[in-house]
């Protein structure tokens, strides 16, 4: 009793987990007028929207993103490649009768300018883009719209890919809970 309890429940367990996503469209038993469908395909819209707001709110709001383009390594690391961009840029543009000391002292010019400025400049294009990417900007409508792009199975593959270690305990425990109610029952079956 144990045994068949054990593989009962953990069947029954992979059957429930299986059953959230299939079957993927509405299967309609004629005789009792009821329809069957996965969890997750029936509200497939309610879970993209739930989802969504949840990132957005508790893991990465536009502020979120905001901050981070402000973060001092990343305004450094943006300010040197547009440096280093001009800095190509002059440096194939200065005439090729200008060389040695002069060009050099030249270049020493500009990009002591170029440090100097670029990242100020930086700073408040940042600073303005920021208004602008908070108004525009919604994480929970990019999540919702990247969801929605999936097919069912993608769907399916994304929820199991992330919760697959979760879903296997799930399924061990309905057989370890299937092994006590076996033993259960065998013990009140001994005493009868």
């Amino acid at each position: 009793m144990p045994l068949t309890g054990a593989v009962i429940g953990w069947i029954t367990n992979v059957l429930a987990i299986k059953l959230l996503f299939r079957p993927y469209k509405p299967i309609r038993i004629p005789i009792i007028n009821y329809k069957i469908q996965g969890l997750i395909p029936k509200r497939r819209e309610d879970v993209i929207v739930s989802v969504s707001e949840v990132i957005e709110r508790e893991l990465l709001s536009a502020q979120d993103i905001i901050a981070y383009l402000k973060s001092e390594h990343l305004m450094e690391d943006f300010s040197q490649v547009i440096i280093d961009s001009v800095q190509r840029k002059v440096e194939e543009k200065i005439p090729a009768f200008i060389f040695g000391k002069i060009r050099e002292a030249v270049l020493d010019v500009i990009n002591e300018y170029l440090q100097r400025e670029i990242p100020l400049a930086l700073e408040q294009m940042v600073s303005e883009l920021s208004v602008l990417f908070e108004k525009r900007i919604k994480p929970a409508e990019i999540i919702r719209d990247k969801l929605n792009a999936f097919s069912l199975e993608q769907f399916e593959r994304l929820v199991l890919q992330v919760a697959r270690q979760e879903l296997k305990h799930i399924e061990y425990l309905g057989g370890v809970l299937g092994f006590l109610i076996g033993i259960g029952q065998a013990l009140v079956l001994s005493f009868l």
